[in-house]
């Protein structure tokens, strides 16, 4: 079953899956590749700051709710990294 942190968890990352989506969409470039080249770096700090900012929370808590909220960031926003770089692209390709 759902813990509140899971449920917390999730909620979080569907905002920071769809601002990463926006984010791209909304470059001034008019190839795909070129918006995703654009704003890459940015993308990737934020990321990259988030997961590393949930891994001593996940490895030193002992309460589950603070071990949910943790693992549903690193391993939630690493995947929303992923799907707005690969997955992304592709829907918004094929839609045009």
């Amino acid at each position: 079953p759902l813990e509140l942190g899971d449920i917390v968890g999730m909620i979080i990352l569907s905002g920071i899956t769809v601002n990463n989506a926006i984010y791209i969409a909304q470059s001034t470039q008019k190839r795909i590749i070129f918006k995703i080249r654009n704003k890459i770096k940015s993308i990737l700090v934020t990321s990259l700051t988030t997961i590393i900012g949930a891994l001593p929370l996940l490895i030193g808590s002992t309460d589950s709710f603070s071990k949910a909220i943790a693992f549903f960031m690193a391993l939630g926003v690493l995947n929303s990294l992923l799907v707005s770089l690969c997955l992304f692209p592709t829907v918004i390709k094929n839609e045009r």
